[in-house]
C-alpha cells in the first residue's frame, strides 16, 4: 500500500483562504483511530483512498474506495467552517471508535451543538445530505444531493442509534451499512448482546433502551407531526465474509430487504450504483402487499366510513375479516410475520395497511380460553394444543420468541352440528410482544407477557429465550385438562400490602421449583438481578408450616395420566435449560394419538 497523500488541514478549511472541493466519501474518526505510518492522519487532510485507514475501516474498505480521494475529520471536529456548496460527499465513513461514544440528548443535537462525538457526527451527516439540523427532524430532504452513506462499524450501541435516526429520518436516502463480528470489548457496560444482528437490528429492547434518549426524542417528535418511517433499506453485508449463518439471519430486517453481497466486487458495484435504480427497485419491492384485493376493497370501505375500529367485517363470500391496529413499532411487527412466512397454525396478516398501521385478518370466532368452559372432548383439546404447538415450533425454528402464550391468544375456528362442535382450524396468534433472538442471545429488561401465564424468568426480567414460551405453553396445557387458571389471582381478595406478583411467584415456586431446578434457575438469572433475593425471599417461605404442593403430588382425575404429568413437568422445569423444546413436546407419548 503507498504512502498516504497529506495535505495540511489549513489548506482545506474556508475561512483560511482555500475553497473545499468534497470529495466522493468523508471519513469522520477519533484521534486514535486513523493513523499511518507517519502517524496521526492530520484533521481535514486528504489521502488516497485506503492509505490511511487502519482499525475499524479495514482493508477490505479500502478495495471499495481504491483510488478515490477521502476527506478526514478527526475530532474534534469544527464543521461549522466546511461549506456544503462546493458540492457533498457521496459516502460517509464513520469509524467504530468514536461511534462507541455515549449518545447526547437528541434535542442538543437538534440545536446544532458541535460538543461530543455523537453531535459532531449528526452535524456532519447532515452537512454530507446538504441539510440543517433542523431539516433533518423535519424530514425534508428534497435537496439532499447525497445518494448513499456507508456507516463503517454500525454494530455499536451509538452506531445502532446514528443508524436509527438516519432510517427513520431520512426515508429517502440510500443508506449502507457494512457489520462484521462484534467484539466483546465494545459491551463495556455488558448492556447490549454479543450477536451482531440484534445490534445492527437495533432491535426494541437494543434501542428504546440503550439510547432512548436519542432515538425515543425523535420518534416523539416525527409521531407528533404525523410522519412515517423509513419504508426501505438495503445492506450490503460484505463484511460477512460470506458466512451465511449471518447472511442468511440478516435477511429481511425490520428496516427493509437486505441485499447479499457475493463477494467484495460485487458489494462495490452496489456502492456505485446506489442511486435511484437500486433504490426504486427496493421501495418497490418492500411496498408489496400480500392477499387479495377484496381485503383491501373492505378496509378502504370501513375507512370511509369511519368505522375502521369495527373488529371484524365480511366480503361477499361471508369470509370474516379483521382490521387490528398495531401500537408497536409497525415495520418490526410486520417483519416478524414476513420471517414467519405462511402457516396454517400461526395467525399472520392478509395485507397491512401502513399508513394506519394496521394489519388485515382472517377472523376466527373462538379461542381457547372461552371454549374450555364448554367441557371439550379430550381430543378436541388435544388437537387444539398440538395445532397451537406446532405453531410455536415454527416461530421457534425461525428464531422467533411469541413472549405472550396464553389461551386466549389460541384462536379457533368452529362449526356447530348435530355430532357436536367440530374444530377445523386453530391459530397461534397475537405477536405484538414477539421478538427474533438470534441463537446464543436473550431478552431483558421487561416483563412480557400477561402475569398468570409467564414463566419465572419473565417475572425477573429476564433473559427471555424460547424456553420462556414453553414454560407458558406448559400452564395453558394445565388450563386446558383442569378448566382452571393455575396462578389467577382475584385482586378484591388481596390482602393490603400484599403484591400480586408474589402470590404468582409463590405459586410457581410451589408448584415446581424443586431444590435443584431453583438453584439452577437463580444462577440462570444471575446474582446481580434484583428478582435473585426476591426469589430467595418467596422461596424461604416454604417450610413445615406451609409445605411446597409440587405439581407431581396434585389430586384429579387428569392427573392420573402419567403422560400428561410427564409433559407438564418437562415443559415447566424450573431450569430453563432443562425445559422440553418445541419439537419434543410435539414428539410426546401424550400427543402420540392426535
Amino acid at each position: 500500500m503507498s504512502s498516504p497523500v497529506l495535505q495540511d488541514a489549513t489548506q482545506r478549511q474556508p475561512g483560511k483562504g482555500k475553497s473545499v472541493i468534497w470529495p466522493r466519501f468523508l471519513a469522520l474518526s477519533s484521534s486514535t483511530a486513523l493513523s499511518n505510518d507517519s502517524g496521526t492522519v492530520p484533521y481535514g487532510s486528504r489521502s488516497f483512498a485506503g492509505t490511511a485507514i487502519v482499525q475499524s475501516v479495514d482493508d477490505k474498505t479500502s478495495q471499495f474506495i481504491e483510488g478515490d480521494e477521502v476527506l478526514f475529520l478527526i475530532e474534534p471536529f469544527d464543521l461549522t467552517h466546511l461549506n456544503p456548496e462546493n458540492g457533498t460527499p457521496q459516502y460517509l465513513i464513520v469509524d467504530n471508535t468514536m461511534m462507541m461514544k455515549k449518545p447526547r440528548d437528541f434535542s442538543l443535537v437538534a440545536a446544532a451543538s458541535l460538543l461530543g462525538s455523537f453531535a459532531s457526527a449528526v452535524a456532519a451527516i447532515c452537512i454530507a445530505l446538504n441539510l440543517s439540523p433542523g431539516q433533518m427532524l423535519d424530514g425534508n430532504d428534497q435537496d439532499a444531493d447525497c445518494q448513499a452513506l456507508l456507516l463503517v462499524g454500525g454494530a455499536t450501541p451509538v452506531g445502532s442509534a446514528v443508524a436509527q435516526v438516519l432510517r427513520v429520518a431520512r426515508p429517502n436516502v440510500f443508506f449502507l451499512t457494512t457489520v462484521g463480528s462484534l467484539e466483546e470489548e465494545y459491551d463495556e457496560e455488558g448492556l447490549i448482546a454479543k450477536s451482531t444482528e440484534q445490534i445492527l437490528l437495533g432491535g426494541q429492547y437494543v434501542i428504546e433502551h440503550q439510547a432512548e434518549d436519542l432515538v425515543g426524542h425523535l420518534r416523539a417528535t416525527l409521531e407528533a407531526e404525523g410522519k412515517s418511517g423509513v419504508e426501505c433499506i438495503i445492506d450490503a453485508m460484505w463484511q460477512c465474509g460470506g458466512r451465511e449463518d449471518e447472511l442468511k439471519g440478516l435477511l429481511n430486517t425490520p428496516y427493509g430487504r437486505v441485499v447479499k453481497a457475493r463477494d467484495e466486487e460485487h458489494a462495490a458495484a452496489l456502492l456505485s450504483k446506489a442511486g435511484s435504480e437500486i433504490f426504486t427497485h427496493a421501495t418497490q419491492a418492500s411496498s408489496e402487499v400480500s392477499g387479495g384485493h377484496h381485503v383491501m376493497a373492505i378496509l378502504d370501505k370501513m375507512l370511509r366510513e369511519g368505522d375502521y375500529k369495527l373488529p371484524s367485517c365480511c366480503d361477499d363470500d361471508t369470509t370474516k375479516y379483521v382490521a387490528k391496529e398495531i401500537p408497536q413499532d409497525f415495520a418490526i411487527r410486520t417483519n416478524i410475520y414476513r420471517r414467519i412466512g405462511d402457516f396454517a397454525h400461526i395467525r399472520t396478516p392478509l395485507d397491512t395497511v401502513p399508513e394506519h398501521r394496521m394489519c388485515i385478518f382472517k377472523y376466527l370466532d373462538q379461542n381457547l380460553l372461552r371454549l374450555v368452559q364448554r367441557d371439550l372432548p379430550l381430543m378436541s383439546i388435544k388437537r387444539i394444543l398440538k395445532c397451537a404447538l406446532r405453531g410455536l415450533a415454527l416461530l421457534h425454528e425461525k428464531d422467533v420468541v411469541h413472549n405472550d402464550v396464553k389461551p386466549n391468544n389460541i384462536l379457533v375456528q368452529t362449526q356447530e352440528s348435530n355430532a357436536g362442535l367440530k374444530v377445523e382450524q386453530v391459530q397461534l396468534a397475537d405477536l405484538e410482544d414477539a421478538a427474533h433472538v438470534a441463537p446464543g442471545g436473550a431478552l431483558k429488561g421487561a416483563q412480557l407477557g400477561n402475569i398468570m401465564w409467564r414463566s419465572p424468568e419473565s417475572h425477573a426480567m429476564g433473559p427471555m429465550q424460547k424456553p420462556s414460551d414453553m414454560f407458558s405453553f406448559g400452564i395453558v396445557c394445565v388450563y386446558a385438562m383442569i378448566q382452571g387458571v393455575v396462578f389467577g389471582v382475584d385482586k378484591h381478595e388481596l390482602t393490603a400490602g400484599v403484591d400480586e406478583f408474589a402470590i404468582v411467584i409463590e405459586r410457581q415456586i410451589s408448584s415446581f421449583a424443586d431444590e435443584d431446578g431453583f438453584q439452577a434457575f437463580l444462577s440462570y438469572i444471575g446474582e446481580d438481578s434484583p428478582w435473585h433475593e426476591i426469589f430467595q425471599l418467596l422461596k424461604r417461605g416454604f417450610g413445615a408450616e406451609q409445605p411446597r404442593e409440587p405439581f407431581e403430588l396434585w389430586q384429579g382425575d387428569v392427573m392420573k395420566n402419567e403422560n400428561f404429568k410427564s409433559l407438564v413437568s418437562g415443559l415447566t422445569n424450573f431450569d430453563p435449560n432443562k425445559r422440553l423444546t418445541a419439537q419434543e413436546a410435539l414428539s410426546h407419548e401424550w400427543f402420540a394419538d392426535v
